[in-house]
């Protein structure tokens, strides 16, 4: 496989790895990391997580500088204010995948 095969391929494997994280593993992840403290707008400790089919909803935004990158959010809504907050992807992906794969 060429250089360019090989980056492709290990791009489809991380979107697949990252669209694989459960509500549970982010539930888990946010609460060990305390992530889940209380809303910087009201105060509420009541946050709803938004769900597709078991997985926490998430989003990209694309990097202005290059529309080819974009970067993803997990995110979490206040139930009290509706305050948003968002959660990079990329370190809950790195804690699930990466250190699976150190250990390997």
């Amino acid at each position: 496989m060429n250089e360019d095969g090989e980056v492709q391929a290990n791009r489809q494997s991380l979107v697949e790895q990252t669209l694989s994280i459960t509500v549970d593993q982010f539930m888990d992840y946010i609460q060990h990391k305390k992530s889940d403290g209380p809303c910087e707008s009201c105060g509420s400790i009541r946050w709803i997580y938004v769900q597709d089919n078991g997985c926490p909803a998430i989003m990209g935004t694309p990097n202005v500088r290059n529309y080819a990158t974009s970067n993803w959010f997990f995110w979490m809504v206040c139930g009290s204010c509706s305050s948003t907050r968002l959660i990079a992807a990329g370190p809950i992906w790195e804690h699930y995948f990466v250190a699976k794969e150190i250990s390997n």
